[in-house]
């Protein structure tokens, strides 16, 4: 007896999706397609949209965002929220994107080790100075000048030939 409303036809409905927020199960198909992540980290991100804007926006600029996403969800979903328990601070995340963007820069380049990353991170947690200047002042910044570590190598084996010797020899 009643007729079939056909809700996009209703002049003031047209264009209402675009005007709602991306539902849950949107994001979720979304955010898999696109980075891939555990269903434990996806569920966080849908969970907390701060979180998950800035995890985008971290992310925003890389060419390979898949690769970088599960290293960047990773300090975000399972490092912070612990140490976030340790701080009075309530933003979350405390630190702007740049900050982080630039720490997974420096881990991508092999600037820092994964262990001097979450000390960077601990540090950004309540310092918002950027992680290089953070890592160049507790001396985290890796050096890898393959020159200088085969100079190392010659003077060990100069200075130890009997135990170079064993150590060719099995």
């Amino acid at each position: 007896d009643i007729p079939k409303l056909m809700i996009g036809e209703v002049p003031d409905f047209r264009g209402l999706e675009e005007t709602i927020p991306e539902l849950p199960w949107k994001k979720r198909e979304r955010l898999n397609a696109i980075y891939n992540l555990r269903s434990d980290m996806l569920e966080l991100f849908i969970d907390n949209v701060t979180l998950c804007d800035f995890f985008e926006k971290a992310l925003e600029h890389r060419e390979d965002k898949r690769e970088t996403a599960l290293l960047a969800a990773n300090y975000l979903c399972n490092d912070l929220p612990g140490l976030l328990e340790t701080t009075s601070e309530k933003t979350v995340p405390p630190f702007e994107v740049p900050q982080f963007a630039e720490l997974l820069d420096m881990i991508e380049k092999n600037e820092v080790s994964s262990r001097g990353a979450k000390d960077i991170l601990s540090i950004m947690v309540s310092d918002r100075r950027m992680p290089r200047d953070i890592a160049r002042e507790q001396n985290l910044l890796q050096e890898s000048r393959d020159e200088e570590l085969a100079l190392c190598v010659s003077k060990v084996i100069e200075d130890k030939p009997k135990e170079a010797a064993e150590y060719r020899n099995g």
